[in-house]
Order: C-alpha cells, then structure tokens, then sequence
C-alpha cells in the first residue's frame, strides 16, 4: 500500500484514534500541533500504522474527513512538522511545490528573464527537456545568443 491509497478500515479507527492521542498529545484549538514522534523524514514526522509508514498530518486529516488526498499542503503553518488538519488544504503537487521557496518555486514566480525581458507570451516560449521537465526561455536573450554563435561560427 502507497500513502496515496491511505485507507482504513472501520474497526482500525480507534485504534487510530490512540496512536494518534499518543503522538500528538498536545492539541490547542486554532494552533499548530507538533508530534512527539522522533521518526522523520525532510522534516515531515511519520508514524507507521497498518503496514505502512507515512506522514502525521496524513493520518490526522484520515481521521479527520475519512480518506486522504494524494497532496496535502501546509496552508497556514508552512511546516512539514506540524500535523492540525485544520491547517492543511488538500493541493495538487505542482500547487504544493509552486507554494515552496525551492528554486522550482522562485524560478516560477519570475516575471523577468536575469535580464530584465518580461516573461510574458510574446517573449516567452515553452522548452521541454530531456527527462520531461519544462523551463521558460526568454526570446529576446536567445535570438541574441544564436546571433553571436551565427557570428563566432562564421569568424565576425
């Protein structure tokens, strides 16, 4: 079983329920809640239940609407560690990282090339590399670049 097809069954709730009490025993209204769990990973702290090992905040939200979305984004704490399903919003993976600070996310938020052309639809074009992923290529710096090749190449 993967953390995206996080289930469980009824007569495994409550026991959800005390594993949960356990780790998390600190629970005030409104705030964020930080499991007593050592187990962590990129500054996500997981417990493992029914076989599988993944995040508190995963089974918080479980026990809490009843199923878990593939993504689940750190809305109004931005911490990995905190677990309070009131804190969290369920988000696409590419929302999830665009909402980051990880160059991903600051290269997105870019309107202008380093230097200086806006990225914008008619200076922007769409390039696809090798292994799938997608960057930005500003127009006006590449027309300049493949004209000083043109010259170089040709001894100008």
């Amino acid at each position: 079983m993967e953390a995206k097809d996080l289930k469980v069954a009824p007569d495994q709730l409550e026991y959800l329920r005390y594993r949960l009490a356990i780790s998390v025993p600190d629970r005030p209204e409104g705030q964020c809640w930080v499991p007593i769990l050592t187990n962590r990973t990129n500054g996500y702290v997981r417990m493992a239940f029914i076989g599988l090992t993944t995040g508190v905040h995963r089974w918080m939200w479980l026990l809490e609407h009843g199923e878990c979305p593939p993504v689940l984004d750190h809305a109004v704490c931005d911490n990995p560690e905190y677990c309070n399903p009131a804190h969290l919003t369920p988000a696409t993976r590419q929302e999830n990282i665009l909402r980051g600070t990880a160059p991903t996310a600051a290269n997105a938020k870019k309107s202008h090339c380093k230097r200086g052309h806006p990225f914008d639809e008619e200076n922007t074009y769409i390039c696809t590399n090798k292994d799938g992923s997608v960057r930005r290529i500003c127009r006006a710096c590449n027309n300049k670049l493949t004209l000083r090749r043109y010259h170089e190449r040709r001894g100008h």
